[in-house]
């Protein structure tokens, strides 16, 4: 009889205990994921605190965009255009898996006369080169540029003398002038000239070894973000 209390006194403690912690798991959990929520909003606000600025009136005129598609039809998923103060522009647009690198006229703009609106230099066609990305490095590439379009927060500031870009795809803009070295701005420009380059690649080897070197930089700046 005794034997048979104490089993029946355990049984119950044991019971009372796993009760416990399916109550405190149910009332730690969304604590949990709101901490690690928290935690994911804060280390993105400091990833993306040197990074892009959103677009403002600043922003490059549409006409450029119209212009271009004189040269390259088809819906961009990414254009990043790049406009120097004192030297020629470039544009960067991806189409498909097609990687295209414009080389603009300079200056950019026409001179208006009093009766005109500010135009494009159509003086003589674009250079152009075109290129292809591999499935991996265009959806990293992409993804990369989606996640910092879409966070673009930080202050923009210009001035007279340095390089502007702008950063389109489907439903955001962004852009940056001038970024400070070894900022996030300045390693996404990075990986802007090295699609220019690889974009004037003809040798296999090369292009094959750009590739990797593009995939790497953009991996290497992939913020990953927890779930729940």
């Amino acid at each position: 009889m005794g034997r048979s209390r104490q089993f029946a006194w355990h049984r119950t403690a044991a019971i009372a205990a796993l009760l416990a912690v399916v109550l405190f798991g149910a009332v730690a959990t969304p604590i949990v994921r709101s901490t690690l929520r928290n935690w994911d909003a804060e280390k993105l606000e400091k990833v993306y605190a040197s990074g892009l600025s959103p677009c403002d009136s600043r922003s490059i005129p549409n006409d450029l965009y119209s212009y271009l598609h004189r040269y390259i039809p088809g819906a961009a998923s990414l254009s990043i255009t790049e406009y120097p103060s004192f030297s020629n522009a470039h544009a960067l647009r991806i189409i498909g898996q097609d990687l295209y690198f414009v080389e603009l006229n300079l200056p950019l703009y026409k001179q208006p006369d009093k009766a005109s609106l500010l135009s494009v230099n159509d003086e003589r066609p674009p250079r152009i080169y075109r290129s292809q990305l591999s499935a991996a490095t265009l959806e990293e590439v992409s993804a990369l540029f989606a996640q910092d379009i879409t966070h673009a927060k930080t202050e923009m500031h210009s001035g007279l003398d340095g390089t502007g870009f702008e950063f389109r795809r489907p439903g955001g803009c962004a852009q940056t002038w001038s970024p400070a070295p070894e900022s996030r701005a300045a390693k996404l420009t990075e990986i802007f000239y090295m699609l220019g380059k690889h974009a004037a690649l003809s040798q296999p080897d090369q292009i094959a070894q750009s590739d990797r070197d593009i995939f790497a930089a953009a991996e290497a700046l992939k913020v990953m973000q927890s779930g729940g």
